[in-house]
């Protein structure tokens, strides 16, 4: 199984590695009420989606998105009926500082690793 360094430096990746680090956030108080401000962008994030095409770098992602060592956020697009829900490109381009942009481009990437995320239900 390959982990999503791996997968970004291949073939099938669209865009460089995925680290994790400090927060691209500082927090800073102002009139009695914090903000977060963009310090510079992830060194990682080149505004390209990184592109997950099957089970294993499903289940790998699968691994960076549940990790407890994950400092970055992550965006996963999904499609419906084969079409991108989002332009993942446009995201990761408009999310370079702030996240990692995955896509899951067939249908063996979104069920491979679909399973191993936690489900979440919305309040009652």
């Amino acid at each position: 199984m390959q982990g999503i360094d791996a997968i970004a430096q291949s073939g099938s990746a669209q865009s460089g590695s995925i680290q994790t680090g400090t927060s691209p956030f500082a927090m800073t108080a102002q009139s009695n009420s914090s903000q977060y401000e963009p310090l510079e962008p992830y060194d990682t994030m080149t505004g390209t989606a990184i592109a997950i095409s099957d089970a294993d770098e499903a289940e790998a992602l699968s691994e960076y998105l549940t990790s407890p060592d994950r400092q970055h956020p992550a965006v996963v697009v999904t499609r419906r009926f084969g079409k991108p829900l989002f332009d993942a490109n446009s995201l990761a381009s408009n999310l370079h500082d702030v996240a990692a942009v995955f896509d899951l481009v067939t249908p063996k990437a979104a069920w491979g690793g679909g399973c191993r995320q936690p489900c979440r239900k919305a309040p009652p």
